[in-house]
């Protein structure tokens, strides 16, 4: 016990540097009171004259526009974290919406040069000799990754995932500091530890150190095409495995539409309807005809082609679900659409952690 408990010291005074820059980025945008940070100055030590100057411009922000500027300034970790809050539209309103939105696409770059570094180092070979060409500037930026556009020697166009420069290390460390952070708030906020926030930022972490690992990517892909095998509606880019690795993912280049952009599909003769239909069917096959799904499906990540197909990028955060579970989902909306409360219930309860309720009677009724 008393091992542990000085590991946890020695591990959080490790952080405080980077509670330090957290802390000057928060009181920056006008967060200085999240998580009782007045008391966290103190302890910190950090002096109010060495507090950046709040800029009234930046004050005069919306406050989402804000908790935006904030994510990205946080760094990768943050920003992969308001992307998945920018999917649940039933968490945020139109404003936060709107602004997290541009964390799918609108991350900045990191040096062309770096990006190089990094394909030699994985390919163990200069660029040249496996590309004919490549283009410097990356044609997409995300938290983790950023991707640029080249050309094989064989002539086929292909894009290339490449991993951010010590990305692993930042991910690592924001992600203690959020443990260390969950545990304050289920220490000093009871009310919230029913939302069990260590739990859920450890499963944020499990994924996220998932997706840092693009051999793993890979084979999502593989089997994601497998099942889709045949399938008219969708597009999944080919894998090129022998000049792929752990932080460098080379894969066919498919281009279209964005998803979001109504007008311009609407300008191609592709009616939204019919559009929204066909990914809905998408959507229900991945969950109850297979079980393993795409978990990170925003407009980023999603392009139209002709046909109308959906392409799909981004497979390093995937979902599997057992055939329990699927049909505890289909029980479930079948008693919503059905209007059966009982049903929709059980449904839920077993779809629960612990798969019972002390009195399942009284809830059903209550």
């Amino acid at each position: 016990m008393i091992f542990s408990t000085i590991k946890s010291a020695v591990d959080f005074y490790g952080h405080i540097p980077r509670y330090r820059e957290i802390f000057h980025i928060l009181f920056k945008y006008g967060f200085a009171d999240v998580l009782r940070l007045v008391a966290l100055q103190k302890f910190l030590k950090i002096e109010d004259a060495q507090l950046p100057v709040r800029k009234s411009e930046i004050l005069n922000k919306p406050l989402p526009e804000r908790f935006r500027l904030t994510l990205e300034e946080l760094g990768p970790t943050f920003v992969k974290f308001g992307q998945i809050l920018s999917s649940r539209r039933d968490l945020i309103t139109d404003e936060y919406f709107e602004q997290l939105q541009r964390l799918q696409d609108e991350v900045p770059p990191f040096p062309s040069k770096e990006a190089r570094k990094i394909i030699e180092k994985e390919m163990n070979r200069p660029i040249d000799e496996v590309f004919s060409t490549f283009q410097d500037e990356p044609i997409g930026c995300a938290s983790i990754a950023q991707v640029h556009k080249a050309i094989l020697k064989d002539g086929t166009t292909v894009a290339i995932k490449v991993q951010r420069p010590d990305i692993e290390k930042v991910i690592e460390l924001d992600m203690a500091i959020l443990i260390d952070l969950a545990r304050f708030i289920e220490k000093h906020a009871p009310e919230a530890s029913a939302l069990n926030p260590v739990g859920v930022v450890e499963e944020f972490s499990h994924t996220l150190m998932k997706e840092l690992d693009f051999n793993n990517e890979a084979q999502n892909v593989e089997r994601f095409a497998k099942q889709f095998e045949g399938n008219e509606d969708i597009k999944i880019p080919t894998i090129y495995r022998d000049i792929s690795s752990a932080r460098v993912l080379v894969m066919e280049f498919i281009s279209g539409t964005r998803i979001d952009d109504v007008a311009l599909l609407r300008k191609k003769k592709i009616d939204p309807i019919d559009l929204a239909n066909r990914v809905t069917t998408l959507i229900y096959m991945q969950i109850f005809d297979y079980g393993f799904f795409h978990g990170d499906p925003h407009p980023g990540n999603m392009t139209v082609l002709p046909g109308p197909k959906i392409g799909l990028y981004d497979f390093g955060m995937m979902g599997d679900l057992s055939p329990e579970f699927r049909e505890s989902i289909a029980i479930m909306i079948a008693g919503l659409a059905e209007k059966d409360h009982q049903r929709t219930a059980r449904a839920i309860v077993e779809m629960s952690d612990e798969g019972i309720a002390e009195d399942q009677q009284q809830m059903l009724t209550d």
